[in-house]
């Protein structure tokens, strides 16, 4: 009943863009052993969930079902002590009232027994004291205790689900934890907070975190994450005109920063200290509305500091008709088929391709995933040294539980950019993404497509095939 249980969100956080991380790198079958490493059977089969390819919306309604139930189970019980917590003074009363009749029995109309009824008296009121400590002291405060602790429960499943979810939909890990620090209030995000400098004025900040994520804005002083030893980082949104920044040196506006305390400005023509205040602010016409990163060194009490503009969202550029496209330069070598039923290899299926548009055929069902491969075995190449992007487009005439995308090194399976399974809705538009990955050394690159698990009949279409150098805008 008094369980310490703790329920962190930020531990479930960071679970899930991991297991993003890693479903990126490796798909999503390789999640089934991080699985197995889960104590939280609801963590457990949620994983499990999309690792067995089931339908987005089934597994949303599987785990929203289940937390309904829990908190369901949980308010009977919490309002069993909130009964309790309503009928105990009633029962103090109740033996109050038989200590009373008691008292009185002992009395007589000579005035016997009047030397006892100051004992009797606080005897029989006793009773009535019980009763409002069981219910203020002990039934009341478990029923709050039990409903918080569901509240907390409750928090951190639907941030489960809301990460299996997206995880499924191969959502960058990135995005991933800023949508899912949104379910933490900002006292949470906010932790035990950093440094030891503070920000006035400007035009509302953003969370101080060495990766510049950004999640919130405010018009109060914001501490600065201490990214090392005297090095202190802070991300903020400033308007193109009139922004400014004031640093202090500690909280409730203390040592002031001036002009003459900075050593080493690196603006990037974005901003400027040009008066004795030491208010940073913008230049005119030269910073843009957005986030920027400020980073500051403590000298010895001088200040050095740069400005960088900060991504927000994802800035790749993905067009697949650029001429950056390596997939409308390259040849395809040959093309490599399997589809078998049942493990029983068919004839292979249709394929018709217009330009960067591909569609093919499944005319036969099959029921795993590899059961219905196709491969574009073809000349491009990668390097070691550099960073690429890739895109497609999917769309299939039935629903499909999911198909497989993998670019792999040719001759070799181990090697490869990535291997994800993804589900597909009828006739709805699933686009595939994925920026700015390290690049592998690759004398010629395949892809490869699975299509296992398909129903009779399924079309699908394969369109706007991008692989290129990391671009963005």
């Amino acid at each position: 009943m008094l369980n310490t249980k703790k329920f962190d969100p930020t531990y479930y956080i960071d679970q899930l863009v991991d297991l993003a991380q890693t479903a990126r790198k490796n798909g999503l079958l390789s999640l089934e052993e991080k699985a197995n490493e889960q104590s939280d059977p609801f963590f457990k089969q949620a994983i499990m969930l999309i690792v067995d390819a089931n339908d987005p919306d089934k597994v949303r309604a599987i785990l929203d079902n289940d937390i309904e139930c829990m908190s369901a189970r949980h308010e009977d019980t919490a309002g069993m002590y909130d009964k309790a917590s309503s009928v105990a003074p009633a029962f103090g009363m109740v033996g109050t009232l038989v200590g009373l009749i008691n008292m009185l029995k002992s009395m007589s109309l000579d005035g016997g027994g009047a030397s006892s009824l100051g004992a009797d008296m606080g005897t029989a009121l006793i009773t009535t004291l019980y009763g409002c400590i069981l219910a203020h002291v002990l039934f009341g405060p478990i029923a709050t205790n039990l409903r918080t602790r569901d509240e907390e429960e409750v928090l951190c499943k639907q941030i489960i689900v809301e990460g299996i979810m997206s995880i499924q939909s191969g959502e960058n890990p990135k995005f991933l934890k800023e949508k899912l620090l949104t379910y933490m209030s900002q006292k949470q995000r906010d932790g035990d907070g950093g440094g030891k400098k503070g920000r006035k004025g400007g035009d509302g900040g953003g969370k101080p975190d060495v990766n510049n994520l950004i999640g919130w804005v405010t018009e109060n002083a914001l501490p600065c994450a201490r990214i090392d030893e005297n090095t202190y980082r802070i991300t903020l949104y400033m308007k193109a005109e009139g922004g400014s920044v004031k640093v202090f040196g500690q909280a409730n506006w203390g040592v002031e920063w001036t002009k003459d305390k900075y050593g080493v400005v690196e603006d990037n023509g974005f901003f400027n200290i040009p008066d004795a205040d030491g208010n940073i602010k913008t230049i005119e016409g030269s910073a843009t509305p957005g986030y920027y990163t400020f980073t500051f060194v403590d000298n010895g009490g001088i200040l050095d500091m740069s400005v960088v503009k900060a991504k927000v969202g994802d800035t790749t550029i993905y067009d697949p008709t650029a001429p950056e496209n390596m997939w409308l330069s390259m040849t395809v070598n040959s093309m490599f088929y399997y589809y078998a039923p049942g493990w029983a290899q068919i004839a292979d299926p249709e394929l018709v391709q217009n330009g960067n548009d591909y569609t093919v055929t499944l005319p036969e069902a099959t029921s795993d995933q590899w059961q219905a491969q196709m491969a574009f075995k073809t000349t491009m190449s990668s390097s070691a040294d550099k960073r690429y992007d890739f895109y497609l487009v999917m769309t299939s005439t039935e629903d499909h539980p999911g198909v497989t995308v993998k670019l792999v090194k040719e001759g070799d399976d181990d090697t490869f950019y990535f291997l994800d399974r993804h589900p597909l809705k009828a006739y709805e538009e699933f686009v595939y993404k994925v920026p700015d990955m390290a690049g592998i050394d690759m004398a010629s690159i395949n892809l490869f497509l699975d299509f296992g698990g398909n129903v009779a009949g399924t079309e699908i279409n394969i369109k706007d095939i991008l692989f290129q150098e990391h671009r963005e805008e």
